[in-house]
């Protein structure tokens, strides 16, 4: 090879070698750059949605979270109860629910997502009967199960009717979302629970005052009743004033 054709193969060799370095180099940027979408939008997420204290505040701030971040149209989010084994409909935005699913009755995508960590992304739902999608219509859609420490406490869907509008960043998305989402709907059970308990001592607490203000009035009447009928002449005056103490126990109870 003459000296121009090594140089000119020099050269080529270094042009694809920059190119080459300039592709990887535009991959880290754009991943950077998504990298740090995603962390913002997720710190967003976990400064509001950790402030609703109640399970109805919590599911109304993740439907604002998720509507302004996928621009799904269809929503639904069913949290588990371990006592009757069923999954409840929390959260239904363009869909129909029934009252509360078994697992065996779940719509084929939540089903498949609950026996995965990761979000589950399909754009294959026209290959499936309208009554194993979440909504009739649905082309596309991402789902994922909420866990709380070892337990899976909900499930979570979206749906468009649009061919591919959800893509693997969504998934990454949702999948930042729903961590938060999981602890945040945990919180407010808990808190909920905590509530109940601190009702429950309070009406226990009531009632044992009640029992033994009553038990007093009742004793103190009866040595009255006893005292006057104990006398040859009971006086009305003393009369006249146990049933202003009868009247006054009753005022207070």
């Amino acid at each position: 090879m003459s000296g121009a054709g090594r140089c000119a193969a020099a050269v080529r060799a270094r042009l694809v070698d920059s190119e080459r370095r300039r592709v990887a180099l535009a991959g880290r940027v754009e991943s950077l750059s998504e990298a740090n979408s995603l962390l913002t939008l997720v710190n967003r997420v976990a400064r509001t949605l950790p402030t609703s204290l109640t399970l109805r505040e919590a599911m109304l701030t993740a439907q604002r979270q998720i509507s302004d971040t996928f621009d799904a149209r269809v929503v639904c989010l069913l949290t588990l109860d371990e006592n009757a084994q069923e999954w409840v409909p929390k959260l239904a935005e363009g869909c129909v629910l029934h009252p509360a699913y078994r697992t065996e009755t779940l719509p084929e995508p939540l089903a498949a997502a609950l026996a995965r960590h990761d979000p589950l992304l399909r754009g294959d739902l026209e290959e499936l009967s309208e009554d194993r999608r979440i909504a009739p219509g649905s082309a596309s859609g991402i789902y994922v199960r909420l866990d709380a420490g070892r337990s899976t406490i909900g499930l979570l869907g979206l749906e468009h009717p649009e061919l591919g509008h959800f893509d693997e960043r969504d998934t990454r998305v949702l999948a930042g979302l729903a961590e938060v989402l999981a602890l945040t709907i945990d919180n407010a059970r808990w808190f909920g629970r905590l509530r109940s308990l601190g009702a429950e001592e309070e009406r226990i607490r009531l009632a044992r005052d009640l029992h033994d203000r009553l038990g007093q009035w009742l004793t103190y009447i009866g040595f009255e009743l006893e005292r006057i009928m104990a006398t040859d002449a009971p006086q009305v005056d003393d009369l006249d004033r146990l049933h202003h103490d009868v009247q006054a126990a009753l005022d207070e109870l």
